[in-house]
């Protein structure tokens, strides 16, 4: 029998998140924490390696990287700075350690997936309320503290079904919002976040979730709802009674 590795690898990280879905930095930055029963162990090498298949981890020829033996006790933030990362695929990355006295450590193994990494990926419109196909509700009246009343329109509610001929092997929503919205794919609530996609600069950016949508899905007619109301982007934000 071979002796249990001593000092071993564990909370594995890529960008300060565990097995993260959706991330678009192009050069993430791996971190592990380190269990020794040892007083005083230390980590005294690492060696990272990156691929798009589990299996491929083990295959020279066939890694996106491979940092080879790296002297040092670093294991927080290692940038990747391997072949460029393509958008939407999983990557596997494994970290193998030896000790400060250059015994072999444990090994362990972590994934990330990207989201879209370039801008022209974005093919979607902006959708939204069409008010040549159904007049608006009536809105709630609210009152500000000058007594004077404003409008509060009612959410924006969304519907568009699609088929398929069978259901997916893996299916990824990437979606986001002028204002705040909540998703359902057939009926099933997508995530689990209040108000995303959250406070941001519209005018300079807008911030988008990732959501694994694969067990939402089935063979046949599908239904992707949406509702959208008007969160920082255009509701009413500080003691302002105008429409922002």
């Amino acid at each position: 029998m071979t002796a249990p590795a001593l000092l071993t690898p564990y909370g594995l990280t890529t960008e300060l998140r565990a097995e993260p879905l959706g991330i678009d930095e192009r050069r993430p930055r791996f971190s592990w924490r380190l269990a020794d029963s040892r007083r005083g162990a230390g980590q005294g090498t690492y060696r990272i390696r990156v691929a798009t298949a589990e299996r491929d981890l083990t295959d020279p020829a066939r890694l996106c990287w491979d940092s080879g033996e790296v002297r040092g006790d670093d294991s927080l933030h290692i940038g990747y700075p391997g072949a460029p990362l393509v958008s939407t695929p999983r990557y596997h990355w494994r970290v193998d350690l030896t000790d400060a006295a250059g015994r072999p450590g444990g090994s362990a193994q972590s994934w990330f997936e990207t989201a879209l990494l370039h801008a022209d990926e974005w093919t979607a419109a902006w959708i939204g309320r069409d008010p040549l196909a159904a007049p608006p509700m009536e809105p709630p009246q609210d009152h500000d503290r000058t007594g004077r009343t404003r409008d509060l329109p009612p959410p924006a509610q969304l519907r568009r079904s699609f088929p398929l001929a069978a259901r997916p092997v893996r299916a990824r929503l990437y979606a986001t919002a002028r204002g705040v919205y909540q998703l359902r794919v057939n009926g099933r609530r997508v995530g689990d976040e209040e108000l995303a996609p959250g406070w941001t600069e519209y005018g300079t950016r807008l911030l988008y979730q990732t959501h694994d949508v694969t067990g939402s899905l089935a063979a046949g007619e599908n239904v992707l709802a949406a509702v959208l109301a008007d969160g920082w982007y255009s509701g009413y934000v500080g003691f302002d009674p105008g429409r922002a």
